[in-house]
């Protein structure tokens, strides 16, 4: 019987999936895009920062920045 070897077979399909955040483990979905590269052609997935996980961060940031300003208070103090 005849054979065709090395034959090259395109398909397209979708691929649904879900972008969960490492860290806190909220869904990013509504946090995430897909593209197909213009020059490499690969699709990609880019994702926002995980809106919790930057509200968190944010907190932190205030609280140090106040103890900052009661260390410089300290400092201002004492001199």
């Amino acid at each position: 019987m005849p054979t065709f070897k090395n034959v090259v077979v395109e398909i397209e399909t979708e691929v649904d999936f879900e972008v969960f955040c490492g860290e806190c483990g909220a869904g990013l979905c509504n946090e995430s895009t897909t593209e197909q590269r213009r020059i490499s052609g690969y699709q990609s997935v880019t994702v926002n920062a995980c809106p919790k996980c930057m509200a968190r961060k944010d907190e932190e940031i205030a609280e140090l920045s106040r103890k900052i300003e009661q260390l410089e208070d300290e400092l201002s103090s004492l001199k």
